[in-house]
């Protein structure tokens, strides 16, 4: 009987905190979901205490950013180095570290699409200043119709080269100084610094190519037009201006067909690239011509790759064109 009372008595009490548990379960998994996401961005505000909080859409601008900015600006690149940029999107963590910057910089010319169409609308731009790096920049017209969709009206692929990285960064420059005007000598400094070397390397591009006029150099894909453009050669490539693209069998043979007859036998090879296709012209261009094919790299750019930074991977794009160019036709 004692049994009996006391199991009815704690029946009520136990159905209450069943019920509390069960309605303190959705509070909880939101407090799990949200603290970390502000453990991920308090870490960052740690780190970046006192500087002026920047973030770069990929690689190369947060390199230049760093250069410029040096001690005074903390940068995070929403695009992990090496990672593919063409497919990326942003996640709600990347959109919490954007609303927390001062200063936003984005390629733009239909790269980032991303930041314009989903980060930016969901922040609050109030005291930002946002850097689209290209904007009144000369860029090249996309005339691919079939990769309009994806990339627009232009070759985004800047940054490769010295002359434009060097319009890009004065942009990342002025942004700065206007952010914090207190620093103006440091982030001048600092400018003229970055500024000097991408000089020194856009100079010897200049050099070192000028006896290679419209000279035309092969690659995996679309990605080193403004190369060909500031430094006057010819780029063909076996896919387009769209990185994840596969190259079709029509496009394999026409770059096949032109290498025999410019009696080019160098192909640039982008690292992270599969080398099935440059194996197949390899093949198919030693039968045609017995001219022995030699694959060199050209480097996108687009992280810190084999140990190269951004400027070091820039002035290896030049010595290998430069090695391909004198092995052409041997």
């Amino acid at each position: 009987m004692i049994l009996f009372i006391s199991f009815q008595s704690n029946k009520p009490i136990m159905r209450k905190k069943k019920q509390l548990i069960l309605a303190l379960v959705p509070i909880l998994v939101l407090v799990i979901l949200f603290g970390g996401l502000y453990i991920a961005i308090g870490f960052r505000g740690k780190a970046s205490e006192g500087g002026l909080e920047v973030v770069a859409s990929f690689y190369p601008l947060a390199y230049m950013a760093e250069q410029i900015g040096g001690e005074k600006i903390s940068v995070t690149s929403l695009i992990k180095s090496g990672v593919e940029t063409h497919s990326w999107q942003p996640s709600m963590q990347e959109i919490f570290i954007t609303n927390d910057a001062r200063i936003i910089i984005y390629n733009g010319a239909g790269f980032d699409t991303w930041m314009q169409d989903d980060i930016i609308p969901s922040i609050d731009l109030k005291g930002k200043i946002l850097v689209d790096s290209t904007s009144g920049l000369e860029l090249i017209e996309n005339t691919n119709r079939e990769e309009l969709d994806e990339h627009g009206q232009y070759d985004p692929h800047t940054w490769v080269s010295p002359k434009m990285a060097l319009k890009q960064s004065q942009k990342i420059y002025q942004a700065f100084v206007e952010a914090d005007p207190e620093n103006l000598e440091h982030y001048t400094d600092q400018w003229i610094i970055f500024k000097t070397k991408l000089e020194k390397i856009e100079s010897n591009y200049i050099n070192a190519l000028v006896n290679y006029q419209k000279k035309p150099f092969f690659t995996t894909h679309e990605a080193f037009g403004y190369i060909a453009r500031d430094y006057n050669l010819t780029q063909f490539s076996i896919i387009g201006l769209s990185a994840d693209q596969q190259p079709s069998t029509q496009m394999v043979a026409e770059i096949i067909e032109k290498m025999f007859e410019e009696r080019v036998n160098v192909f640039y090879l982008e690292p992270g690239y599969s080398e099935v296709y440059v194996q197949v012209i390899k093949e198919e261009l030693f039968q045609k011509s017995g001219l022995e094919i030699k694959i060199l790299k050209l480097y996108h750019m687009n992280g810190l790759t084999e140990g190269y930074d951004y400027l070091e991977q820039m002035e290896r794009n030049l010595l290998n064109l430069k090695v391909g160019f004198a092995e052409d036709g041997k």
